[in-house]
């Protein structure tokens, strides 16, 4: 009887360690979870494509704000100010999804630490770029600056328009398909950099039909900043809260 109860316990010892070797090969292997839509081969690659255009979205407004800078300068246009200050504020948001993504392999993938802080900074950049814009916006109201006439600001702002709503998409679908609040709020910003964008064609559109309607430009920066703030409280509010820091949905992968 007694050998009995003995083969017993070491079945019950043998299926624990298998148990406990098969999270372990799971964790190893995957860092897989039955709640995620993506096995660990697809979500490393949507990771792969995460990074790739993050760094494309980098070296590209880096060029674009140069562009859209100089000619808010030259031209007297807050829209095109907050398009530059939209296209910094993109790099920098893309940055942050390279660092979200890029260290720790498959592993932060899921990584809800890494996750929360980069929504945080997120937060934080959309709001000081909403006081930027505003600023600069009310400066030129302020001193009744009309933005002049030139078919650059129209050709490029076009061509900003295109890029960045593809852009916009992509990441979008690529955050979805992570899961990551981080992905999708800088496809957020790449969308209202479209929008803004072709405000700007619309606005030379209707200042050389009526020039009296030069001030659209600043009712464009104005909605822009306001979507800015109300998308980076929304995230410090989500991210800073007890709920979110107490929230270990993936910390077992890092």
């Amino acid at each position: 009887m007694a050998e009995l109860q003995e083969i017993g316990k070491d079945n019950v010892n043998d299926k624990d360690k298998s148990k406990c070797s098969s999270d372990n090969d799971s964790r190893a292997d995957g860092i897989f979870d039955r709640k995620h839509s993506l096995t660990l081969y697809q979500a490393a690659k949507f990771r792969i494509a995460a990074l790739s255009i993050s760094y494309a979205t980098i070296v590209f407004l880096i060029l674009l704000s140069i562009a859209t800078f100089y000619i808010s300068i030259s031209q007297n246009n807050s829209a095109s100010f907050a398009f530059g200050l939209a296209a910094l504020l993109d790099c920098v948001s893309s940055a942050i999804v390279i660092w979200r993504y890029g260290s720790g392999g498959n592993y932060s993938l899921y990584n809800s630490r890494r996750e929360r802080l980069a929504c945080i900074a997120l937060g934080v950049i959309f709001n000081i770029s909403s006081l930027v814009i505003i600023s600069k916006t009310s400066y030129a109201l302020g001193k009744s600056k009309k933005p002049l006439e030139n078919s650059s600001v129209e050709i490029i702002s076009a061509i900003n328009g295109s890029v960045c709503i593809m852009l916009a998409v992509g990441k979008y679908f690529i955050g979805k398909y992570l899961e990551s609040e981080a992905v999708t709020t800088d496809a957020f910003n790449s969308f209202i950099e479209s929008l803004m964008a072709f405000s700007i064609v619309i606005n030379e559109a209707l200042y050389k039909k009526n020039p009296s309607i030069w001030y659209v430009d600043a009712i464009v920066s104005y909605v822009s900043a306001l979507l800015f703030t109300i998308w980076g409280m929304r995230l410090l509010i989500i991210n800073l809260s007890k709920k979110a820091k107490a929230k270990d949905n993936y910390n077992e992968y890092n």
